[in-house]
């Protein structure tokens, strides 16, 4: 299994390294994921092990699946996710080189 990913709990490292808890993201917080590979997601709400707080204070998690256009242009040209910066286009051409290098498309 990858290593696991907070998308709504804080943290920061000082210089020497300590890890401390920032606070959570809030009501109405969201992430959007834009997967060009098939990809399984395993979604965890429950409690971060540096929350200071003594009681589990998780609600309730929607999650939204769309199959994305197959049109890269739709992407690169900010139609589909808003304008991309060139660090995501080029994220964007070096999975479609490797799709295309392993005959996956």
């Amino acid at each position: 299994m990858a290593p696991s990913l907070s998308f709504f709990q804080g943290i920061n490292v000082d210089p020497a390294g300590t890890i401390t808890f920032t606070g959570s993201a809030g009501p109405g917080a969201v992430v959007e994921l834009l997967l060009q590979m098939d990809a399984v997601l395993v979604l965890a709400n429950t409690a971060h092990p540096l929350d200071p707080r003594p009681e589990f204070t998780g609600t309730a998690v929607d999650i939204t699946a769309w199959h994305a256009p197959k049109d890269l242009a739709a992407l690169e040209t900010g139609s589909l996710a808003g304008p991309l910066a060139p660090e995501h286009l080029q994220a964007l051409r070096n999975t479609e080189h490797d799709l295309t290098a392993r005959n996956a498309r």
